[in-house]
């Protein structure tokens, strides 16, 4: 039996969340995680998207590990993930800007678990606050722009662009420059993108 919970052993592992709509997306997004990975990874089904943000708003009390790393399912993995841990200090998120924007993208997120409850606390409170006043999806994103501010007061690190390549920031000339060196690639459902233009999407829906 694997000593990955043995006591005193800090846990490090990664967690996604779902809803039954997007079960291929999943499927497919677990196959590239399989592919490069053998941390455990957890996951947690949703009943629509609203209640799948608001998971997310949570994730620091949903996951089980000491150190984890919160991952969209709209991405395919292109290597081991593993060293994401060791580029974030303890205390501080990890995440990426999106090219070109003062945009934190909270497709990729890695923090202690004990840490990030505090701020996952006033997150999901102002998420909560957004639903109550209509919110649905079609302007704007659901968590995003609630977590960017909070960081203003919370420690991060920026992480390299490769730990969440989005496809949006690049053309697909671009891509395949450095396709080798991107760890995750984030593809959005972004309707102005064509997604099938890009080698990561047309290898991704090959899974």
């Amino acid at each position: 039996m694997s000593d990955f919970f043995a006591p005193g052993k800090m846990t490090k592992g990664f967690l996604c969340i779902f809803t039954l709509d997007r079960i291929d997306e999943l499927r497919r997004f677990l196959k590239s995680y399989q592919k490069f990975n053998d941390l455990p990874i957890s996951i947690l089904l949703a009943k629509d998207t609203a209640d799948a943000h608001r998971l997310k708003t949570l994730c620091a009390f949903y996951s089980p590990y000491d150190f984890t790393c919160m991952l969209d399912i709209d991405i395919m993995v292109n290597a081991n993930l593993r060293g994401i841990f060791a580029l974030v200090p303890d205390g501080k998120i990890g995440i990426v800007h999106e090219k070109g924007t003062p945009v934190l993208n909270s497709g990729v997120l890695v923090f202690n678990t004990d840490s990030m409850k505090k701020l996952c606390e006033i997150w999901n409170k102002n998420y909560e606050r957004k639903l109550i006043r209509g919110f649905s999806g079609k302007q704007g994103t659901w968590d995003q722009d609630l977590l960017v501010p909070l960081l203003s007061n919370y420690p991060f690190k920026e992480l390299p662009f490769t730990w969440n390549c989005i496809i949006k920031d690049r053309s697909p000339e671009e891509e395949l420059k450095i396709y080798d060196q991107v760890k995750i690639f984030h593809f959005l459902h972004a309707p102005d993108i064509d997604r099938t233009k890009y080698k990561s999407y047309q290898e991704f829906i090959k899974l």
